[in-house]
């Protein structure tokens, strides 16, 4: 199925990870950067996380991903096209 509009993916830190000072970036979705299209239901999805603070002791124990059509849903806290929940999980890489 083929997503006709342009798709804002934006992964969530969960605020455990924020107090770590753990921040996900290079953000990808099938092996894509900013994705305008997606042309499958059940995409891939990784991250590398970036420990802000330098320490060789902070990792990820959750996360939650958050599909939103616009930054100002995102920001009022609107998950309007698909929430995953907190999941607890290590794993930052082919979520599907």
């Amino acid at each position: 199925m083929k997503i006709l509009t342009s798709i804002s993916l934006i992964f969530l830190a969960l605020s455990e990870a924020l107090v770590a000072s753990i921040l996900p970036s290079k953000l990808t979705c099938e092996y894509l950067k900013d994705p305008m299209i997606i042309d499958i239901s059940n995409p891939r999805l990784s991250w590398i996380n970036i420990d802000l603070e330098y320490t060789r002791n902070q990792s990820q124990s959750a996360w939650q991903i958050r599909v939103e059509t616009s930054r100002e849903d995102l920001l009022n806290d609107k998950s309007d096209l698909w929430n995953s929940g907190k999941v607890v999980s290590p794993n930052a890489t082919n979520i599907i």
